[in-house]
């Protein structure tokens, strides 16, 4: 019969998809996936992993999709990983930035990813992150960048929490010292080494990775590892003695 006769269409294969009639199967895009059947279009990886353009097997189901390793992230709509911005930090492999949520009392004001001292000059007053960080949380890091003003006397970085309730600088265990044109390294009140060049757009990154070992990153590079062994749960931890400091 005539029908007999006709050739019989085939569904795409897997990592293809064909959008319209009588078009041929084309490959997935980055970034996204196809299982199989008659697919007529791709799906985005989740939140946290990403795909590039493939063929085939490189792109046929959600399991292909490769988590994003830390201090980066991905939304449902990328085609690869992006460094956190400043201002947020990531934790474990495959997720998503995350803005930081501060504790404070009256002497900060937080807009947007910025923490401001506002009150109480000539006085260490302290801000301690919402956020708790657990050694199952491991790899993790807090990305941000000095405020314009910061001449001197502001500490930020990673503390155990018990130590953190504290608000004089001391009490910031794993941090910095934005002072100027020069990043301090310290932990707790034991100066290490300085890193010169420092300006507001500088990108600073503390990370814990599965190792339990603390780095300072600046700029992409890392500049200085810390020899302590962190005790769980830490917070992202900010001190400071003067008004109009702030961190970004």
């Amino acid at each position: 019969s005539l029908h007999d006769a006709l050739p019989i269409c085939k569904n795409c294969e897997k990592g293809a998809y064909n959008p319209s009639t009588g078009a041929a199967c084309d490959i997935c895009p980055g970034g996204k996936y196809s299982g199989a059947g008659a697919q007529t279009q791709c799906e985005f990886c989740p939140n946290g992993k990403y795909l590039q353009t493939g063929v085939g097997s490189d792109n046929d189901e959600v399991i292909d999709c490769n988590a994003c390793p830390p201090g980066t992230y991905h939304t449902a709509t990328d085609t690869e990983c992006t460094s956190c911005p400043v201002g947020k930090y990531s934790v474990g492999v495959g997720q998503s930035a995350a803005a930081v949520t501060w504790e404070f009392d009256n002497d900060y004001t937080q807009d947007g990813t910025t923490l401001t001292r506002t009150g109480g000059d000539h006085r260490w007053a302290g801000a301690i992150s919402k956020q708790e960080f657990e050694e199952d949380d491991l790899p993790f890091d807090f990305k941000f960048r000095c405020g314009p003003t910061n001449d001197d006397n502001v500490y930020v970085g990673l503390s155990q929490r018990s130590s953190a309730q504290n608000e004089d600088w001391s009490s910031v265990q794993f941090s910095v010292e934005c002072q100027g044109s020069s990043l301090r390294v310290y932990y707790g009140s034991s100066h290490y080494t300085d890193i010169s060049g420092l300006d507001q757009s500088d990108d600073i990154k503390i990370a814990v990775d599965d190792n339990k070992q603390v780095t300072l990153w600046f700029n992409g590079e890392q500049k200085y590892t810390w020899s302590q062994t962190p005790t769980f749960p830490l917070v992202a931890d900010i001190a400071a003695y003067r008004d109009r400091k702030s961190v970004v």
